[in-house]
Protein backbone atom coordinates (compact mmCIF):
# COMPACT_ATOMS: atom_id res chain seq x y z
CA UNK A 1 0.00 0.00 0.00
CA UNK A 2 2.58 2.56 0.69
CA UNK A 3 4.18 1.70 -2.41
CA UNK A 4 1.18 2.71 -4.33
CA UNK A 5 0.92 5.70 -2.84
CA UNK A 6 4.29 6.41 -2.98
CA UNK A 7 4.12 5.21 -7.35
CA UNK A 8 0.93 8.07 -7.33
CA UNK A 9 2.80 10.89 -5.79
CA UNK A 10 5.74 9.84 -7.75
CA UNK A 11 3.34 9.60 -11.31
CA UNK A 12 1.59 13.46 -10.48
CA UNK A 13 4.88 15.06 -9.30
CA UNK A 14 4.05 17.38 -12.47
CA UNK A 15 0.76 17.20 -11.29
CA UNK A 16 -2.15 15.29 -11.39
CA UNK A 17 -3.47 13.46 -14.89
CA UNK A 18 -6.21 15.73 -16.90
CA UNK A 19 -9.24 14.85 -17.95
CA UNK A 20 -12.31 16.75 -20.33
CA UNK A 21 -13.76 17.31 -17.11
CA UNK A 22 -10.95 17.56 -14.69
CA UNK A 23 -10.63 21.72 -14.89
CA UNK A 24 -14.51 21.85 -13.57
CA UNK A 25 -13.93 19.86 -10.30
CA UNK A 26 -10.24 22.11 -9.56
CA UNK A 27 -12.17 25.08 -10.21
CA UNK A 28 -15.38 23.90 -8.39
CA UNK A 29 -13.62 23.15 -5.39
CA UNK A 30 -11.49 26.65 -5.49
CA UNK A 31 -14.82 28.47 -5.44
CA UNK A 32 -16.14 26.31 -2.70
CA UNK A 33 -13.48 27.67 -0.66
CA UNK A 34 -13.18 30.83 -2.18
CA UNK A 35 -16.66 31.62 -1.69
CA UNK A 36 -18.72 29.18 -0.01
CA UNK A 37 -20.65 28.46 -3.04
CA UNK A 38 -19.38 25.43 -5.80
CA UNK A 39 -19.97 27.01 -8.83
CA UNK A 40 -18.19 26.18 -12.35
CA UNK A 41 -17.43 27.35 -16.03
CA UNK A 42 -19.95 26.73 -18.59
CA UNK A 43 -17.34 26.66 -21.67
CA UNK A 44 -19.54 29.51 -22.79
CA UNK A 45 -17.49 32.34 -20.63
CA UNK A 46 -19.18 32.60 -17.58
CA UNK A 47 -20.15 30.54 -13.92
CA UNK A 48 -22.91 28.71 -13.16
CA UNK A 49 -23.91 26.81 -9.65
CA UNK A 50 -22.99 22.87 -9.78
CA UNK A 51 -25.69 20.39 -11.36
CA UNK A 52 -23.69 18.61 -13.89
CA UNK A 53 -21.71 16.33 -11.61
CA UNK A 54 -22.88 15.04 -7.54
CA UNK A 55 -20.48 17.20 -4.78
CA UNK A 56 -18.39 14.86 -3.17
CA UNK A 57 -15.03 15.20 -5.52
CA UNK A 58 -15.21 18.93 -5.11
CA UNK A 59 -15.79 19.00 -1.63
CA UNK A 60 -13.05 16.60 -1.07
CA UNK A 61 -10.92 18.43 -3.00
CA UNK A 62 -12.00 22.06 -1.36
CA UNK A 63 -11.17 20.01 2.19
CA UNK A 64 -7.69 19.39 0.94
CA UNK A 65 -7.18 22.48 -0.52
CA UNK A 66 -7.07 23.97 2.77
CA UNK A 67 -4.17 22.19 3.75
CA UNK A 68 -2.55 22.08 0.79
CA UNK A 69 -3.21 25.60 -0.65
CA UNK A 70 -4.13 24.59 -3.94
CA UNK A 71 -6.32 21.99 -5.59
CA UNK A 72 -3.98 20.62 -8.02
CA UNK A 73 -1.52 19.25 -5.58
CA UNK A 74 -5.00 18.52 -3.36
CA UNK A 75 -5.59 16.65 -6.25
CA UNK A 76 -2.47 14.59 -5.87
CA UNK A 77 -2.17 13.70 -2.61
CA UNK A 78 -5.97 12.71 -2.39
CA UNK A 79 -5.07 9.58 -4.73
CA UNK A 80 -2.27 9.05 -2.66
CA UNK A 81 -4.34 8.79 0.09
CA UNK A 82 -6.90 6.97 -2.26
CA UNK A 83 -4.80 4.23 -3.86
CA UNK A 84 -3.47 2.39 -0.66
CA UNK A 85 -7.37 2.53 0.07
CA UNK A 86 -8.75 0.84 -2.37
CA UNK A 87 -5.69 -1.54 -2.33
CA UNK A 88 -6.68 -2.16 1.41
CA UNK A 89 -10.73 -2.84 0.67
CA UNK A 90 -10.11 -5.31 -2.00
CA UNK A 91 -7.75 -6.94 0.47
CA UNK A 92 -10.72 -7.10 2.95
CA UNK A 93 -13.07 -8.24 0.05
CA UNK A 94 -10.81 -10.97 -0.51
CA UNK A 95 -10.66 -12.23 2.77
CA UNK A 96 -14.59 -11.77 3.18
CA UNK A 97 -15.31 -13.87 0.02
CA UNK A 98 -12.92 -16.23 1.37
CA UNK A 99 -10.27 -16.17 -1.08
CA UNK A 100 -7.44 -18.43 -0.96
CA UNK A 101 -4.30 -16.64 -0.06
CA UNK A 102 -2.58 -17.05 -3.63
CA UNK A 103 -6.07 -15.70 -5.37
CA UNK A 104 -6.38 -12.61 -3.05
CA UNK A 105 -2.56 -12.07 -3.58
CA UNK A 106 -3.39 -12.42 -7.33
CA UNK A 107 -6.34 -10.55 -7.15
CA UNK A 108 -5.07 -7.44 -5.53
CA UNK A 109 -1.28 -7.70 -7.15
CA UNK A 110 -3.66 -7.31 -10.59
CA UNK A 111 -6.16 -4.73 -9.70
CA UNK A 112 -2.55 -2.50 -8.39
CA UNK A 113 -1.42 -2.70 -11.51
CA UNK A 114 -4.31 -2.72 -14.03
CA UNK A 115 -3.72 0.10 -16.71
CA UNK A 116 -7.16 1.78 -16.19
CA UNK A 117 -6.65 1.20 -12.37
CA UNK A 118 -3.33 3.66 -12.42
CA UNK A 119 -5.31 6.08 -14.20
CA UNK A 120 -7.68 6.70 -12.42
CA UNK A 121 -5.41 7.07 -9.11
CA UNK A 122 -3.36 9.76 -10.90
CA UNK A 123 -6.00 12.21 -12.50
CA UNK A 124 -8.17 14.80 -11.20
CA UNK A 125 -11.20 12.81 -11.87
CA UNK A 126 -14.00 11.60 -9.62
CA UNK A 127 -13.60 7.45 -10.26
CA UNK A 128 -10.70 7.26 -7.92
CA UNK A 129 -13.07 8.50 -4.72
CA UNK A 130 -16.41 6.58 -6.11
CA UNK A 131 -14.95 3.55 -6.44
CA UNK A 132 -13.15 3.70 -2.60
CA UNK A 133 -16.93 3.89 -1.26
CA UNK A 134 -18.41 1.42 -4.05
CA UNK A 135 -15.89 -1.04 -2.86
CA UNK A 136 -16.46 -0.24 1.17
CA UNK A 137 -20.56 -0.42 -0.16
CA UNK A 138 -19.82 -4.10 -1.29
CA UNK A 139 -18.15 -5.12 1.61
CA UNK A 140 -20.42 -3.50 4.05
CA UNK A 141 -23.39 -5.25 2.09
CA UNK A 142 -21.78 -8.90 2.89
CA UNK A 143 -21.17 -8.13 5.99
CA UNK A 144 -24.36 -7.44 6.50
CA UNK A 145 -25.65 -10.26 4.89
CA UNK A 146 -23.67 -12.33 7.15
CA UNK A 147 -24.15 -11.07 11.11
CA UNK A 148 -27.69 -9.09 10.05
CA UNK A 149 -26.54 -5.65 12.26
CA UNK A 150 -27.84 -2.15 12.01
CA UNK A 151 -24.61 -0.29 12.19
CA UNK A 152 -23.53 -2.51 9.18
CA UNK A 153 -26.73 -1.99 7.46
CA UNK A 154 -26.48 1.62 8.15
CA UNK A 155 -22.78 1.45 7.26
CA UNK A 156 -23.48 0.06 3.91
CA UNK A 157 -25.81 2.50 3.20
CA UNK A 158 -24.09 5.93 3.99
CA UNK A 159 -20.82 4.06 1.83
CA UNK A 160 -24.18 3.74 -1.24
CA UNK A 161 -24.93 7.24 -0.71
CA UNK A 162 -21.49 8.69 -0.62
CA UNK A 163 -20.96 6.40 -4.18
CA UNK A 164 -23.51 8.17 -5.46
CA UNK A 165 -22.72 11.60 -4.56
CA UNK A 166 -19.23 10.84 -6.39
CA UNK A 167 -20.54 10.09 -9.89
CA UNK A 168 -24.41 9.20 -10.21
CA UNK A 169 -23.59 6.14 -11.63
CA UNK A 170 -23.19 5.18 -8.68
CA UNK A 171 -27.22 4.71 -7.93
CA UNK A 172 -26.19 1.16 -9.71
CA UNK A 173 -25.34 0.16 -5.95
CA UNK A 174 -28.97 1.32 -4.56
CA UNK A 175 -30.63 -0.73 -7.45
CA UNK A 176 -28.07 -3.50 -6.78
CA UNK A 177 -28.70 -3.00 -2.83
CA UNK A 178 -32.46 -2.93 -2.38
CA UNK A 179 -33.58 -6.28 -3.63
CA UNK A 180 -30.14 -8.06 -2.21
CA UNK A 181 -31.13 -7.16 1.37
CA UNK A 182 -34.45 -8.18 0.73
CA UNK A 183 -33.96 -11.77 -0.68
CA UNK A 184 -30.83 -12.56 0.23
CA UNK A 185 -31.41 -11.66 4.17
CA UNK A 186 -33.17 -13.60 7.01
CA UNK A 187 -35.96 -12.90 9.01
CA UNK A 188 -39.44 -12.40 8.09
CA UNK A 189 -40.84 -10.31 4.89
CA UNK A 190 -41.63 -7.56 6.90
CA UNK A 191 -38.10 -7.03 8.59
CA UNK A 192 -36.39 -7.40 5.35
CA UNK A 193 -38.63 -4.74 3.33
CA UNK A 194 -38.09 -2.41 6.64
CA UNK A 195 -34.17 -2.94 6.42
CA UNK A 196 -34.18 -2.43 2.75
CA UNK A 197 -36.36 0.54 2.97
CA UNK A 198 -34.26 1.73 5.47
CA UNK A 199 -30.81 1.31 3.55
CA UNK A 200 -32.72 3.51 0.54
CA UNK A 201 -33.58 6.36 2.57
CA UNK A 202 -29.96 6.50 3.55
CA UNK A 203 -28.41 5.68 0.64
CA UNK A 204 -30.68 8.08 -1.87
CA UNK A 205 -31.67 11.15 0.73
CA UNK A 206 -28.53 12.68 0.32
CA UNK A 207 -28.74 12.71 -3.86
CA UNK A 208 -32.51 13.64 -3.08
CA UNK A 209 -31.29 16.60 -1.39
CA UNK A 210 -28.80 17.70 -4.10
CA UNK A 211 -31.05 17.43 -6.61
CA UNK A 212 -33.43 19.53 -4.80
CA UNK A 213 -31.09 22.04 -4.12
CA UNK A 214 -29.82 22.09 -7.84
CA UNK A 215 -33.76 22.55 -9.16
CA UNK A 216 -34.42 25.75 -7.03
CA UNK A 217 -30.96 27.24 -8.15
CA UNK A 218 -31.61 26.87 -11.90
CA UNK A 219 -33.24 24.07 -12.90
CA UNK A 220 -32.16 20.08 -12.24
CA UNK A 221 -29.00 18.92 -11.59
CA UNK A 222 -29.15 16.99 -15.35
CA UNK A 223 -30.85 19.99 -16.92
CA UNK A 224 -28.07 19.78 -19.84
CA UNK A 225 -28.83 15.89 -20.71
CA UNK A 226 -31.70 15.84 -23.10
CA UNK A 227 -33.68 12.86 -23.60
CA UNK A 228 -34.43 11.04 -26.78
CA UNK A 229 -33.38 8.14 -28.79
CA UNK A 230 -29.86 8.63 -30.28
CA UNK A 231 -28.58 5.15 -30.59
CA UNK A 232 -24.75 3.86 -30.25
CA UNK A 233 -22.73 4.91 -32.49
CA UNK A 234 -19.64 2.95 -34.42
CA UNK A 235 -16.93 4.43 -32.48
CA UNK A 236 -18.53 4.50 -29.07
CA UNK A 237 -19.09 0.43 -29.83
CA UNK A 238 -15.76 0.56 -30.30
CA UNK A 239 -14.36 2.15 -27.42
CA UNK A 240 -16.35 -0.48 -25.64
CA UNK A 241 -15.14 -3.08 -27.16
CA UNK A 242 -11.40 -1.64 -26.97
CA UNK A 243 -11.80 -1.37 -23.24
CA UNK A 244 -12.86 -5.41 -22.90
CA UNK A 245 -9.88 -6.32 -24.61
CA UNK A 246 -7.64 -4.42 -22.77
CA UNK A 247 -9.11 -6.21 -19.60
CA UNK A 248 -7.89 -9.04 -20.84
CA UNK A 249 -4.55 -8.15 -22.11
CA UNK A 250 -3.67 -4.16 -20.99
CA UNK A 251 -0.70 -4.31 -23.28
CA UNK A 252 0.33 -1.87 -26.53
CA UNK A 253 2.28 -2.90 -28.84
CA UNK A 254 1.65 -4.59 -32.68
CA UNK A 255 -2.06 -6.13 -33.26
CA UNK A 256 -1.02 -9.32 -34.04
CA UNK A 257 0.88 -9.69 -30.50
CA UNK A 258 -1.96 -8.11 -28.99
CA UNK A 259 -4.64 -10.45 -30.72
CA UNK A 260 -2.45 -13.39 -29.80
CA UNK A 261 -2.26 -12.53 -26.33
CA UNK A 262 -5.93 -12.42 -25.89
CA UNK A 263 -6.87 -15.23 -27.90
CA UNK A 264 -4.60 -17.40 -25.55
CA UNK A 265 -5.63 -16.11 -22.36
CA UNK A 266 -9.11 -16.77 -23.59
CA UNK A 267 -8.35 -19.91 -24.88
CA UNK A 268 -6.66 -21.50 -21.32
CA UNK A 269 -9.46 -19.54 -19.36
CA UNK A 270 -12.04 -21.77 -21.46
CA UNK A 271 -10.62 -24.63 -21.35
CA UNK A 272 -9.59 -24.81 -17.64
CA UNK A 273 -12.91 -23.57 -16.82
CA UNK A 274 -14.78 -26.76 -19.12
CA UNK A 275 -12.35 -29.45 -17.78
CA UNK A 276 -12.16 -28.31 -14.32
CA UNK A 277 -16.53 -27.80 -13.94
CA UNK A 278 -16.71 -31.26 -15.37
CA UNK A 279 -14.38 -33.13 -13.00
CA UNK A 280 -15.25 -30.61 -10.10
CA UNK A 281 -16.81 -33.79 -8.48
CA UNK A 282 -14.34 -35.82 -8.39
CA UNK A 283 -11.94 -33.54 -6.28
CA UNK A 284 -9.65 -34.08 -3.09
CA UNK A 285 -12.19 -31.02 -1.53
CA UNK A 286 -15.38 -30.55 -2.81
CA UNK A 287 -17.55 -27.63 -2.78
CA UNK A 288 -21.28 -27.02 -2.58
CA UNK A 289 -21.08 -23.61 -5.44
CA UNK A 290 -24.40 -22.75 -6.92
CA UNK A 291 -25.68 -19.94 -7.57
CA UNK A 292 -28.79 -20.19 -5.81
CA UNK A 293 -26.97 -20.31 -2.33
CA UNK A 294 -23.76 -17.94 -3.53
CA UNK A 295 -25.25 -14.32 -2.28
CA UNK A 296 -21.69 -12.71 -3.13
CA UNK A 297 -21.66 -13.94 -6.57
CA UNK A 298 -25.37 -12.80 -7.14
CA UNK A 299 -24.05 -9.47 -5.28
CA UNK A 300 -21.13 -9.26 -8.07
CA UNK A 301 -23.06 -10.15 -11.21
CA UNK A 302 -26.05 -8.06 -10.67
CA UNK A 303 -23.59 -5.12 -10.19
CA UNK A 304 -21.76 -5.74 -13.34
CA UNK A 305 -25.16 -5.99 -15.12
CA UNK A 306 -26.61 -3.24 -14.23
CA UNK A 307 -23.61 -1.45 -14.08
CA UNK A 308 -22.95 -2.42 -18.13
CA UNK A 309 -27.15 -1.78 -18.92
CA UNK A 310 -27.33 1.43 -17.08
CA UNK A 311 -23.88 3.32 -19.22
CA UNK A 312 -25.91 1.90 -22.20
CA UNK A 313 -28.80 3.27 -21.79
CA UNK A 314 -27.53 6.62 -20.85
CA UNK A 315 -25.76 6.51 -24.13
CA UNK A 316 -28.81 5.41 -25.68
CA UNK A 317 -31.51 7.67 -24.55
CA UNK A 318 -29.33 10.76 -22.74
CA UNK A 319 -25.57 11.33 -23.84
CA UNK A 320 -24.98 10.27 -27.53
CA UNK A 321 -20.99 11.20 -27.15
CA UNK A 322 -20.77 9.63 -23.72
CA UNK A 323 -16.86 8.29 -23.02
CA UNK A 324 -17.31 4.32 -23.80
CA UNK A 325 -13.80 4.04 -22.77
CA UNK A 326 -12.11 1.84 -20.07
CA UNK A 327 -12.62 4.65 -17.49
CA UNK A 328 -16.29 4.74 -18.15
CA UNK A 329 -16.44 0.95 -17.07
CA UNK A 330 -13.83 0.54 -14.11
CA UNK A 331 -16.54 -0.44 -11.76
CA UNK A 332 -17.35 -3.43 -14.16
CA UNK A 333 -13.64 -4.24 -14.50
CA UNK A 334 -13.66 -4.70 -10.69
CA UNK A 335 -16.97 -6.33 -10.70
CA UNK A 336 -15.28 -9.31 -12.65
CA UNK A 337 -11.79 -9.74 -11.07
CA UNK A 338 -13.63 -10.33 -8.07
CA UNK A 339 -16.09 -12.67 -9.58
CA UNK A 340 -12.98 -14.64 -11.26
CA UNK A 341 -11.11 -14.55 -7.96
CA UNK A 342 -14.33 -15.70 -6.04
CA UNK A 343 -15.06 -18.29 -8.36
CA UNK A 344 -11.19 -19.54 -8.87
CA UNK A 345 -11.50 -19.90 -4.36
CA UNK A 346 -14.93 -21.36 -4.57
CA UNK A 347 -14.17 -24.51 -6.84
CA UNK A 348 -11.51 -23.74 -9.99
CA UNK A 349 -8.81 -24.53 -7.38
CA UNK A 350 -9.95 -27.41 -5.90
CA UNK A 351 -10.92 -29.21 -8.38
CA UNK A 352 -8.07 -28.52 -10.10
CA UNK A 353 -6.49 -31.61 -7.97
CA UNK A 354 -8.35 -34.18 -9.50
CA UNK A 355 -7.14 -33.78 -12.43
CA UNK A 356 -3.80 -33.29 -13.97
CA UNK A 357 -4.33 -31.22 -17.20
CA UNK A 358 -6.52 -29.07 -15.92
CA UNK A 359 -4.08 -28.01 -13.43
CA UNK A 360 -1.68 -27.32 -15.96
CA UNK A 361 -3.87 -25.30 -17.61
CA UNK A 362 -4.92 -23.42 -14.78
CA UNK A 363 -1.28 -22.87 -13.90
CA UNK A 364 -0.02 -21.47 -17.22
CA UNK A 365 -3.22 -19.13 -17.64
CA UNK A 366 -2.64 -17.85 -13.83
CA UNK A 367 1.27 -17.19 -14.81
CA UNK A 368 0.52 -15.82 -18.52
CA UNK A 369 -2.69 -13.97 -16.90
CA UNK A 370 0.02 -12.50 -13.99
CA UNK A 371 3.00 -11.57 -16.36
CA UNK A 372 0.63 -10.03 -19.26
CA UNK A 373 -0.72 -7.39 -16.25
CA UNK A 374 2.56 -7.49 -14.39
CA UNK A 375 4.61 -6.25 -17.56
CA UNK A 376 2.00 -3.44 -18.32
CA UNK A 377 1.48 -2.39 -15.05
CA UNK A 378 5.62 -1.48 -14.49
CA UNK A 379 5.68 -0.40 -18.55
CA UNK A 380 2.46 2.02 -17.71
CA UNK A 381 4.18 3.16 -14.56
CA UNK A 382 7.34 3.92 -16.37
CA UNK A 383 5.37 5.77 -19.45
CA UNK A 384 2.67 7.92 -17.56
CA UNK A 385 4.13 10.97 -17.07
CA UNK A 386 4.80 11.51 -20.87
CA UNK A 387 1.97 9.60 -22.48
CA UNK A 388 -0.75 9.03 -20.24
CA UNK A 389 -1.22 11.90 -18.14
CA UNK A 390 -2.95 14.10 -21.34
CA UNK A 391 -2.82 17.42 -20.23
CA UNK A 392 -0.49 17.37 -17.76
CA UNK A 393 2.74 15.85 -19.64
CA UNK A 394 6.05 16.64 -20.56
CA UNK A 395 5.10 17.80 -23.77
CA UNK A 396 2.46 20.02 -22.64
CA UNK A 397 4.93 21.61 -19.85
CA UNK A 398 7.11 22.95 -22.55
CA UNK A 399 4.86 23.93 -25.19
CA UNK A 400 5.93 26.64 -28.13
CA UNK A 401 2.13 27.12 -28.41
CA UNK A 402 1.02 27.75 -24.70
CA UNK A 403 4.10 29.94 -23.88
CA UNK A 404 2.55 32.00 -27.42
CA UNK A 405 -1.17 31.92 -25.61
CA UNK A 406 0.11 33.34 -22.52
CA UNK A 407 2.49 36.10 -24.47
CA UNK A 408 0.20 37.24 -26.96
CA UNK A 409 -3.26 36.26 -26.32
CA UNK A 410 -3.54 36.54 -23.22
CA UNK A 411 -6.72 38.94 -22.96
CA UNK A 412 -7.90 38.13 -26.22
CA UNK A 413 -11.28 36.61 -26.73
CA UNK A 414 -11.16 32.95 -27.88
CA UNK A 415 -12.77 30.24 -29.03
CA UNK A 416 -11.19 26.70 -28.31
CA UNK A 417 -11.27 22.50 -28.39
CA UNK A 418 -9.82 22.52 -24.94
CA UNK A 419 -11.14 24.38 -22.41
CA UNK A 420 -8.83 22.51 -19.66
CA UNK A 421 -6.17 23.05 -21.09
CA UNK A 422 -6.45 26.61 -21.36
CA UNK A 423 -7.63 26.50 -17.61
CA UNK A 424 -4.84 24.37 -16.31
CA UNK A 425 -2.08 26.89 -17.70
CA UNK A 426 -3.16 29.93 -17.78
CA UNK A 427 -6.13 29.83 -15.59
CA UNK A 428 -8.57 31.30 -17.71
CA UNK A 429 -12.19 30.71 -17.62
CA UNK A 430 -13.46 32.72 -20.30
CA UNK A 431 -12.67 30.39 -23.31
CA UNK A 432 -15.80 29.23 -25.02
CA UNK A 433 -15.93 25.45 -26.58
CA UNK A 434 -15.52 25.71 -30.05
CA UNK A 435 -18.64 23.72 -31.07
CA UNK A 436 -20.84 26.51 -29.12
CA UNK A 437 -20.04 28.18 -32.33
CA UNK A 438 -22.83 26.50 -34.33
CA UNK A 439 -25.86 28.41 -32.96
CA UNK A 440 -26.28 30.03 -29.45
CA UNK A 441 -28.64 27.29 -28.57
CA UNK A 442 -26.34 24.61 -29.85
CA UNK A 443 -26.33 20.97 -27.34
CA UNK A 444 -22.86 20.28 -27.53
CA UNK A 445 -23.80 16.45 -27.54
CA UNK A 446 -25.73 17.15 -30.36
CA UNK A 447 -23.79 14.66 -33.53
CA UNK A 448 -24.86 16.27 -35.87
CA UNK A 449 -22.39 19.38 -35.20
CA UNK A 450 -19.81 18.79 -37.01
CA UNK A 451 -21.75 19.15 -40.27
CA UNK A 452 -23.11 22.53 -39.43
CA UNK A 453 -19.62 24.22 -40.44
CA UNK A 454 -21.45 26.99 -42.36
CA UNK A 455 -23.22 28.17 -39.99
CA UNK A 456 -20.30 28.20 -37.09
CA UNK A 457 -18.49 29.97 -39.96
CA UNK A 458 -21.36 32.86 -40.46
CA UNK A 459 -21.89 33.30 -36.28
CA UNK A 460 -17.99 33.25 -36.05
CA UNK A 461 -17.68 36.12 -38.52
CA UNK A 462 -20.15 38.10 -36.64
CA UNK A 463 -18.75 37.81 -33.03
CA UNK A 464 -14.66 37.36 -33.65
CA UNK A 465 -12.66 36.06 -31.15
CA UNK A 466 -9.52 34.30 -31.63
CA UNK A 467 -9.45 30.31 -32.54
CA UNK A 468 -6.76 28.35 -30.65
CA UNK A 469 -7.12 24.61 -31.81
CA UNK A 470 -4.91 21.92 -30.15
CA UNK A 471 -3.75 19.85 -33.03
CA UNK A 472 -3.30 16.56 -30.98
CA UNK A 473 -5.78 16.62 -28.23
CA UNK A 474 -9.35 17.79 -27.40
CA UNK A 475 -12.35 17.51 -29.36
CA UNK A 476 -11.89 16.81 -33.04
CA UNK A 477 -15.87 17.35 -33.83
CA UNK A 478 -14.91 20.27 -35.74
CA UNK A 479 -11.65 19.24 -38.10
CA UNK A 480 -8.53 21.46 -38.11
CA UNK A 481 -8.73 20.59 -41.78
CA UNK A 482 -11.77 22.79 -42.28
CA UNK A 483 -10.47 25.32 -40.56
CA UNK A 484 -7.55 26.19 -42.42
CA UNK A 485 -9.35 26.05 -45.90
CA UNK A 486 -12.41 27.97 -45.00
CA UNK A 487 -12.40 31.82 -46.74
CA UNK A 488 -13.78 32.94 -43.66
CA UNK A 489 -10.69 31.93 -41.73
CA UNK A 490 -6.57 32.75 -41.70
CA UNK A 491 -4.12 31.19 -40.28
CA UNK A 492 -2.32 33.86 -37.82
CA UNK A 493 -0.03 32.04 -35.77
CA UNK A 494 1.09 28.06 -35.76
CA UNK A 495 3.07 25.95 -33.75
CA UNK A 496 4.33 21.83 -33.54
CA UNK A 497 0.96 21.73 -30.89
CA UNK A 498 -1.35 24.43 -31.46
CA UNK A 499 -2.81 26.78 -34.13
CA UNK A 500 -4.27 30.12 -34.27
CA UNK A 501 -6.59 31.19 -36.43
CA UNK A 502 -9.05 34.57 -36.74
CA UNK A 503 -12.00 35.80 -38.91
CA UNK A 504 -11.22 37.96 -42.00
CA UNK A 505 -14.14 40.39 -41.11
CA UNK A 506 -15.10 42.81 -44.12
Amino acid sequence: MLAAALISLWITRDGSGWDGDSSNYLYTARSYVESGVMLTPDHGGGLVPLRHWPPLYPFMLAALMRLTGDTATAACWLNAIIFPLNILIMAGLAYRLRFSLMTGVIVCLVFTLAPVILAAHVTAMSEALCLTFWLASLFFLLEYQRKETWGLLVAAAVATAATVMCRYLGGVQVIVGIPFIAFYTLGSWRKKLTRAAVYMLFAVGPLLLWLGRSHSSEGTALVDRKVGFYGVSMSQLNLELAAWARWVAPIDGHSWMKTACIVLIVFLGLVCAVRLYRNKGKAEVKTSFSFKNDAASILLLAGLIVNEFVILFVALFADPTMDMSERMHITSFVFILLLVGHWSSRWMLSASTSNGFGKICLQIWIVLVVGVYLVSGLVWIGSARDSHLDGNNSEWHKSEGIALLQRRYATVPIYTNNFSLIYLYTGRIDSRNLTSLLSDSHNASDPQASQNFAEMIKNFTNDPRVIVYFKNYGTQSIPLGKLRQSPALTVIDETDDMVFLSANVK
